[in-house]
Parts: structure tokens; C-alpha cells; sequence
């Protein structure tokens, strides 16, 4: 019987962030496992066929527990982890679009990293709730890396006693490995760094010298209003300066409003929309200027040795993740947008770059611990095709460069 190899994660929205972190890991399960059936648990498996249609031969897509959270009856996160750990046990309504046999079946279920289980979706705990109950039924292995757990869902104790039986978790960020008494590790994006992915791959003819991509989702009316007088304001110097500028679109309509309420500061030509980052790569370059509040945004730009400003909205969510990054070294400026007369201009680390490429290294052992390669086996993504061994990456303790 061929292996089942179980993934969960925020794809299909689309999101760059998400959208990168899965093809990353379908990548690299093309090298370490081809001939295993790999299903997507997703919220749109429609889009996410399309977008990831060519990474893995044996990919199937499905929103099975996805669409379990959403069909609860109970809003509460409590209320839907009972819900959805119930549905899981009874092997599903009959005729379901959510029925779970495929889930009960799987040799492993693995959470892909990301900021969506937490308090901002509470009921998204779900998801963890029908991974536990899965192995109840069929003894599957749990993996979950590069985890951003905060804030915390109140009132869940289960969550953190479910994470703390996985045979493998990590978490992207110090603050939500210390409040759960999990492991520390790395976001997984960096699993696609270095590779030639097209998400991952410059496009440096459209790399401008200023770049800019602030959301409108999670973000309230004043916060917005605050950040367009800022954006404004500081577009219009570069401008004066002689900089060109652009604008990327990492969420399609939560980004363009951005774009929209600067006014014309940005040509339309100046605008790179999803598809064509998705297609044709990152317009990031060593020597940019960044201004964002898109987590996976800085990072990627950082990697490339681009300078930033990463700009913070949803205290104790947002500001958590930009530091992380802040925390390994990306040397970018962080703020928030209320009170500030002016932006901070953007700063950066030298060495970065090259601390990215450890980083990146570092994820792929963490990988190769999970799942490790046929002895015939290469992973295309990977430069030396090593399996890795490290047991403090088989524990989920990603060794950082200091």
C-alpha cells in the first residue's frame, strides 16, 4: 500500500507566506518521497491545485478538516475541538464533504508552519483536535514545524497537551516555544530558500529601488489611515530622490487597498500582483528599501539583502513575528504606525545572507529528520542530498547560527 503522507496548512487563500511554505515542503517531498501519496488538507483546495498542480506526481487536495472547524456548531474553541475530535472518532457524517476516512488512514499528519492556529482564529484548534484524534484511530505519526502559536487561545488547555505528544514540533518564534513548552526552531519558509522555486526565485527586473506592501486585512480604520499619511509621506521623498518605486500584492484585495489609497505615487506599472509573484518570482534585490508589514516579506527581502522597515499592526501577534526575524539578524527596523511623526528609515545586516543560507540549511535537517530519503533518493532542492541525522534536529531543536 502506498504511504500517505498527510499535510495541514493555510494554503490556497492565496497568501504568498502560506502559499510558499506549502510548495516548499511538496518540493521537497517530491525528492524524499515520490512515489508517496501526499494530500493537502487546505481552506480552498480548488486554488491550491492550481498553484501547486506540478510540485509532487501522487498530489491530492482536499479541506477535510478545514471544513470541519467551519461546519462546528459551537464558536467557541473549546466547543469546537470537541466538535471536530468527535467527527474525526465517528469517522464522519455519511456523504460528507469533511468524512475523514483518508485522514484515519495516513502513515503521518504533519501542521506546515505558519501564524493560523491562535487566538486571532480560535477555531482553527480543529485542526490540531482532528490530527489527535486521527492517531487514536490509525497510531499516525504528528509532525508541526515552524509553528507561530500567539496569542494563545484561552481557555484550550488540550492544545498544549496535544502539541506536547507530537512525535515532532518546532516553533518559529521564542514566545510561543516558551508559553507552550515546546521547542524553538525555524519558520518554514526557509525550506524554500536557495531553491529554484518560482516563489523563491528573483525577479530582478522588477526589483525597484523602493518597495512596498502593507495589508489591510487585521488592520483597523486609523491604523490604515495613520499608515497611508506615512507611506505617503516617505514615497514622496524617495520620489523627490530620484528612487524608483514599486508595490507587491502578497494578498490579492487586502494589498491592492494599499496601493489604491497612495494615489497614483506608485505607477500601475510599479504594481507586481500575486500571479505574477507566483509565477515569476520576488522582485528583491540586494540595495532595496523595504516598508512592509508582511512577515514572509521580510524575511524574503532580508535573505536577498535588501534593507526594511517592517511595519507592526496587531499588537502581540504581528509584532511577535517581526521580531523573531529581528532575532536572527535581519538588522531591519521595526514600528508601529500610531504616534509616529515619520518612518523609520530602512536598515539592514550585511550578513544575513549568508546567515539565511545556515538557516536554510538548518530547516532542511529538520526536514530530512521527518523524512528522510530512499537511500537512492536526492532531494532536487538540496544541494548535497544528504539525509540528516542530527538528533537535536530529529527532537525538533533547529541548531541557529550565533
Amino acid at each position: 500500500m502506498r504511504e500517505l503522507v498527510y499535510l495541514v496548512s493555510a494554503a490556497g487563500v492565496p497568501n504568498f507566506g502560506d502559499e510558499a511554505i506549502a510548495a516548499g515542503w511538496l518540493r521537497f517531498l517530491a525528492g524524499a518521497r515520490p512515489e508517496a501519496e501526499v494530500l493537502l488538507d487546505c481552506p480552498n483546495p480548488g486554488l491550491a491545485r492550481d498553484l501547486f498542480r506540478n510540485l509532487h506526481p501522487h498530489l491530492l487536495v482536499t479541506d477535510t478538516l478545514w471544513q470541519a472547524c467551519r461546519d462546528s456548531q459551537r464558536r467557541d474553541p473549546a466547543g469546537v475541538w470537541d466538535q471536530v475530535e468527535t467527527l474525526v472518532l465517528a469517522g464522519g457524517r455519511p456523504g460528507s464533504s469533511a468524512a475523514p476516512e483518508r485522514l484515519a488512514g495516513a502513515t503521518s499528519i504533519h501542521l506546515l508552519g505558519g501564524g493560523y492556529v491562535n487566538a486571532v482564529w480560535p477555531r482553527r484548534v480543529g485542526l490540531v483536535a482532528g490530527m489527535a484524534a486521527a492517531r487514536q484511530i490509525s497510531g499516525a505519526r504528528l509532525y508541526g514545524t515552524g509553528l507561530g502559536l500567539l496569542p494563545a487561545c484561552d481557555n484550550v488547555p488540550r492544545l498544549a497537551q496535544a502539541f506536547r505528544t507530537f512525535d515532532h514540533v518546532s516553533c518559529r518564534d521564542l514566545p510561543s516555544a516558551q508559553t507552550f513548552g515546546l521547542p524553538e526552531g525555524l519558520d518554514d519558509l526557509f525550506l524554500g530558500i536557495g531553491t529554484d522555486l518560482p516563489p523563491f526565485r528573483p525577479a530582478s527586473d522588477r526589483a525597484w529601488d523602493v518597495m512596498v506592501c502593507f495589508q489591510k486585512d487585521l488592520t483597523g480604520p486609523a491604523t490604515f489611515s495613520r499608515a497611508v499619511h506615512l507611506l505617503g509621506t516617505r514615497l514622496r521623498e524617495c520620489l523627490d530622490d530620484g528612487k524608483s518605486v514599486g508595490y507587491v500584492e502578497a494578498l490579492p484585495g487586502a494589498d491592492r487597498q494599499m496601493f489604491e489609497a497612495l494615489d497614483g505615487l506608485i505607477p500601475e506599472a510599479g504594481l507586481v500582483p500575486f500571479q505574477d509573484l507566483w509565477a515569476a518570482g520576488l522582485p528583491v534585490r540586494a540595495g532595496q528599501e523595504w516598508y512592509t508589514s508582511r512577515f514572509h516579506l521580510h524575511l524574503a527581502a532580508a535573505a536577498a539583502g535588501a534593507a526594511g522597515t517592517a511595519i507592526g499592526v496587531v499588537p502581540g501577534y504581528y509584532d511577535i513575528k517581526h521580531r523573531s526575524l529581528q532575532d536572527l539578524g535581519t538588522g531591519w527596523q521595526y514600528t508601529k504606525p500610531e504616534g509616529l511623526d515619520s518612518l523609520p528609515e530602512p536598515a539592514a545586516s550585511g550578513s544575513f545572507p549568508d546567515r539565511c543560507r545556515e538557516y536554510a540549511a538548518a530547516k532542511q535537517a529538520e526536514a530530512g529528520c521527518l523524512y528522510p530519503a530512499p537511500p537512492t533518493g536526492r532531494y532536487a532542492g538540496d544541494a548535497g542530498g544528504q539525509t540528516a541525522t542530527d538528533p537535536a534536529a530529529a527532537q525538533g531543536v533547529v541548531p541557529k547560527p550565533a
